[in-house]
């Protein structure tokens, strides 16, 4: 059962990377066909390809938590002893998962303070480019409890 949620989590943020780098794709040679082809270019296109970018790359940065592929320095593993590198692995964990949290809280708080904000040249909220942060967050902590679950129960 907690395989199937953290599967599911997994799928969604998959499908919101793919759909955020494509829209991304998109509107950047929109814009630039506009601006080099057509001479106009469209006021939408930086801003909404930036907020695409922040999406993905906030979103990308917590499906890679749950795959572990972040970049680390492993020379420790292979110095210190393995109940050592164990310890270290969980602190770790306990680490990324309070940063996780404080990003969560203050991107929750982020998105009430700008719900009355609108984009310069689209008419949508800078709450949901904030809600990304939130969204990045719930992510790694669940990534992050099931990681803390498997390191705590190996053998």
């Amino acid at each position: 059962m907690i395989k199937r949620i953290e599967d599911f989590i997994y799928k969604v943020g998959q499908q919101l990377c793919i759909v955020f780098l494509l829209l991304m794709v998109v509107i950047v040679c929109i814009t630039v066909f506009g601006r080099f082809v057509l001479n106009n270019t469209p006021a939408w296109g930086d801003e909404t390809a930036i907020a695409c970018m922040v999406w993905f790359g906030l979103v990308s940065s917590a499906l890679a938590e749950r795959d572990n592929t972040h970049i680390r320095v492993s020379v420790l593993d292979n110095i210190y002893p393995k109940k050592l590198v164990r310890i270290f692995h969980i602190v770790t964990y306990l680490l990324k998962l309070f940063f996780a949290g404080v990003i969560c809280w203050n991107s929750i708080r982020l998105v009430i303070f700008n719900k009355n904000v609108r984009m310069a040249s689209v008419p949508i909220s800078e709450s949901w480019v904030s809600l990304a942060g939130t969204v990045m967050g719930f992510m790694m902590l669940v990534f992050l409890l099931f990681r803390i679950k498997k390191e705590i129960f190996k053998k």
